[in-house]
């Protein structure tokens, strides 16, 4: 992990003060060294782009700088793929924020035109994710979450450290589609009682869709290659790789496998997306 910029204080390091952010950039790249945790992409170079204060805070303004510092170095710097694991309210106006004016997601879209995957939480009020953005842009792949407590299918895990959510099920927390604008770019990640890298070297848990996101980042990126090879989503635009992520997980999809929530096994008024197969990478 390398400092980006500091949208929060401008000039400085983009060192995480809060621990939200370490987590997630973890379960994205975290290196395989033969003990704790291993991220989905091992050893990937990780840009911090500081946006919110020790508090998991941030202002539009400091959305906007992020967003556009990432447009802006995306080519120089071969980033391919951003994780947005926050989120405000808001809605799509469908056509990249020119009708309702909505700078942030015009932002995206310049970000997305410049080569740039955006991965974002689906946020975790328990409803449809139309209301909220960054995760209402159809430009984005918005990541919904759900609880594996044993790396398993078959719903036989132990418990999970969050009482509510059980193996192999939809986090009762997260939120959802409804519509099949919002459907067409969802899809479903691990995201209950996840641990990961922490401050000071220490391991953190988290719970909640920003832990979906980067698993789904990760796969991204592991799409675009890895080894020194290409992979399956080189040379695509934004548009092409969502695409592609997303068939490949509705491929992989059996009903003994997945989990109860999933479009095989669908919950009525809700559609949280396939499972990500980040393993088709």
């Amino acid at each position: 992990a390398v400092s980006g910029v500091n949208c929060v204080k401008p000039g400085t390091s983009a060192q995480d003060d809060n621990g939200h952010g370490t987590n997630v950039a973890g379960i994205v790249a975290a290196r395989n060294t033969g003990k704790g945790v291993v991220g989905v992409a091992p050893g990937t170079r990780v840009y911090a782009v500081k946006v919110l204060n020790n508090r998991a805070t941030g202002t539009l303004s400091q959305f906007l700088c992020g967003i556009d510092w990432v447009a802006a170095n995306a080519a120089a710097l071969n980033i391919r793929v951003a994780n947005m694991s926050i989120g405000g309210t808001g809605l799509s106006d469908g056509a990249c924020g020119t009708i309702s004016r909505d700078a942030e997601h015009k932002a995206i879209c310049a970000a997305t035109a410049a080569g740039v995957t955006f991965v974002v939480s689906a946020g975790n009020a328990g409803t449809d994710f139309r209301t909220t953005v960054p995760a209402a842009y159809p430009e984005v792949l918005t990541a919904t979450a759900i609880t594996d407590t044993d790396g398993l299918p078959g719903a036989l895990g132990p418990a999970s450290c969050a009482r509510k959510e059980l193996d192999d099920r939809t986090g009762s927390y997260s939120s959802f589609a409804v519509k099949a604008v919002e459907a067409a770019h969802a899809i479903a990640a691990p995201g209950t009682c996840i641990t990961s890298a922490g401050l000071a070297g220490k391991p953190s848990t988290f719970t909640g869709t920003s832990q979906a996101a980067p698993h789904v980042a990760g796969a991204v990126a592991l799409c675009h290659g890895s080894g020194g090879l290409p992979g399956p989503c080189d040379g695509l635009a934004p548009a092409a790789v969502i695409a592609r992520v997303r068939a490949d997980a509705t491929a992989a999809m059996t009903l003994s496998t997945g989990f109860l929530g999933d479009p095989l096994r669908p919950l009525s008024g809700k559609v949280f997306g396939p499972l990500l197969s980040a393993a088709s990478y």
